[in-house]
């Protein structure tokens, strides 16, 4: 999708459940799925969060499925 900047919350709330969960960048990478079915890269992972890309739709639901997070939390 691009580097385009994204507010800071979403990076915080996404890092943040992931370390509530004791989860790794490279552990939700491996659970979390593009659309073609392997998994996120852990550098993508690390990119959503320090706000340098926005990801994907698809993306963001597959990392609020394994964060166990709502996706309407992270649009908000």
């Amino acid at each position: 999708m691009g580097m385009k900047n994204m507010p800071a919350q979403l990076g915080d709330l996404r890092r943040q459940a992931r370390q509530a969960r004791r989860l790794t960048l490279h552990h939700l990478a491996d659970q979390a799925m593009k659309d073609d079915g392997t998994p996120i890269s852990p550098q993508h992972v690390f990119d959503t969060e320090v706000r340098h890309r926005v990801p994907a739709p698809h993306g963001l639901r597959e990392l609020a499925r394994v964060l166990k997070l709502g996706y309407d939390t992270l649009l908000a």
